[in-house]
């Protein structure tokens, strides 16, 4: 996901401002900074930005902040990315390496101890499914998650030890 990257002034930072949907609390359970502007839009939005500190002119930090907004597109429910700065805030600005704790993808490397999962379409539904109990529910309840793959995958999976491997 690549996003055109300005500021006002050089060196200034940059407003990474987002509209996402859901409660919020995506914000705590990532262990992001706080942000330096939230509102409530409604029942099931809201709208975050924070001031990063930094010049993002050059390549490789043009580089470096996408790949954090890709991850932060990961783990929050981001419905869009706005283009504007908040009128009011609070704070200061925030380094980029304050985002550190979002998940990313798997480096694809073949010595990878995890080589394997990268291209597991079984895996990678199994996880984002339990993301998303998790999300819903505050829990996972491993046996609903099991009953969940075993309906949906046991054709498709090599064996019923494979697929509880997988869910494990």
């Amino acid at each position: 996901m690549q996003y055109s990257i300005e500021t006002d002034r050089i060196g200034q930072g940059f407003w990474l401002h987002l509209r996402a949907s859901g409660d919020g609390l995506e914000i705590a359970e990532h262990d992001l900074p706080t942000p330096n502007y939230y509102q409530r839009i409604d029942e099931g939005s809201y709208r975050v930005a924070w001031l990063l500190n930094g010049y993002f002119g050059t390549t490789k930090s043009r580089a470096y902040l996408n790949d954090i907004i890709a991850r932060l597109s990961i783990a929050l429910p981001i419905v869009n990315r706005l283009d504007f700065a908040p009128s009011k805030f609070e704070g200061v600005g925030h380094e980029l390496k304050e985002f550190s704790s979002l998940p990313s993808l798997p480096r694809r490397t073949e010595t990878s101890p995890n080589a394997h999962k990268r291209d597991d379409a079984i895996f990678w539904a199994i996880k984002l499914e339990s993301i998303h109990r998790i999300r819903m529910y505050g829990w996972l309840d491993h046996d609903a998650l099991w009953d969940w793959a075993h309906d949906i995958f046991i054709t498709k999976a090599k064996d019923k030890s494979t697929l509880k491997a997988k869910v494990r």
